[in-house]
């Protein structure tokens, strides 16, 4: 299976309990190709842990050694194309951009691979979302 990764799948990962990460984190890192939105996924995860640290939610350390795995992991960066920007001002009454932008990628990427292709994400108003024409498998920490 070919996975495009929100920003929110990528949290939970880093959040998870370091000594018993769940079944769930490693059906995902093994043996799929894993893709994200170049640029921006990144920043995304950042910006989401930068704040639960500054709310006293997460630990710091913890937090900047999970950006540095993310770094290691090995994906796909994807850039957006045209094509995506066009899908994603379509979903403007939908969806955010960012999130719109991980749709846009996924529905590229299950026509390039001939339907073989899904979302991961732990966000449930996204997975729900009307905006939505490609598989989406919904993950959180209790999966």
């Amino acid at each position: 299976m070919h996975a495009v990764i929100d920003a929110s799948m990528l949290v939970e990962i880093i959040v998870a309990d370091d000594d018993r990460p769940g079944r769930w984190v490693r059906d995902i890192l093994e043996g799929d190709d894993l893709y994200w939105v170049d640029g921006l996924t990144m920043l995304e995860a950042a910006s989401a842990l930068r704040r639960m640290v500054l709310r006293d939610q997460f630990d710091a350390d913890r937090a900047g050694r999970g950006l540095r795995w993310l770094g290691s992991v090995v994906v796909k960066h994807q850039p957006l194309g045209q094509q995506e920007i066009t899908r994603v001002w379509e979903m403007r009454d939908t969806v955010t951009p960012y999130d719109a932008a991980y749709l846009a990628l996924t529905e590229r990427v299950q026509a390039d691979t001939g339907g073989r292709a899904a979302l991961l994400t732990a966000d449930q108003k996204l997975a729900r979302s009307p905006a939505v024409r490609c598989p989406v498998q919904l993950y959180t920490s209790r999966s």
